[in-house]
């Protein structure tokens, strides 16, 4: 968890740096990005939600940027902002939603466009599939190579996603009543394949 919010805040110096002459991409603040739901529906929600990469998404790279954690960074900075409790897994305990994230993004030196794109497959921590959510983002830097805009255009998707998420039948109404603790689970929960323990690479 330290070693992901020392990434973040390394970009955030970065991106201030490139800022200063003019040519990067403004980041994304948490505090402006709002969502489409139904007026009775209040944020944060009670519920603990947690982010689960496997290895290969956590580790990869595009030039010389961690993108795995850019992904990652993205993904808490807007589900933060819908559940009261949202953590890389396993630092959640007993969660009662966790998302599965798989993810990639076109980003060319010689191109302003950056784009990404995001795929969840959602599951409660009991183990049981809700569902499966597609977005993509586009952001545009007048650096070739620019993580804040990359950043920018995982925390599109991201956003894309929880929209999606606030829309479904089922979560819905799990927005509006509450995500019991039965969704929970006491073991290490089988996501999508990927046996979720505590040797994730997150730590």
């Amino acid at each position: 968890m330290s070693t992901l919010k020392n990434i973040i805040n390394s970009l955030a110096v970065f991106a201030a740096m490139l800022i200063l002459i003019g040519c990067a991409a403004d980041p994304i603040k948490p505090w402006s990005i709002t969502f489409e739901k139904a007026p009775d529906i209040k944020l944060p929600a009670n519920a603990r939600f947690s982010v689960y990469m496997s290895p290969e998404q956590l580790t990869k790279k595009i030039y010389h940027l961690e993108e795995g954690i850019i992904i990652g960074g993205a993904a808490l900075t807007v589900f933060e902002r819908i559940f009261e409790e949202a953590l890389p897994y396993p630092h959640s305990k007993r969660p009662q939603l966790i998302a599965k994230v798989t993810a990639y993004s076109d980003m060319q030196r010689d191109s302003r466009t950056k784009r990404a794109e995001v795929r969840v497959s959602l599951f409660y921590g009991n183990g049981q599939f809700v569902g499966e959510f597609n977005a993509s983002g586009k952001t545009s830097s007048g650096v070739g190579i620019d993580p804040i805009a990359l950043r920018n255009a995982y925390v599109l998707a991201f956003q894309d996603i929880a929209n999606q998420m606030l829309a479904n039948e089922k979560l819905s109404l799990q927005f509006r009543k509450g995500f019991g603790e039965e969704l929970a689970s006491a073991t290490n929960p089988t996501v999508g394949g990927d046996e979720v323990t505590k040797a994730s690479p997150q730590d």
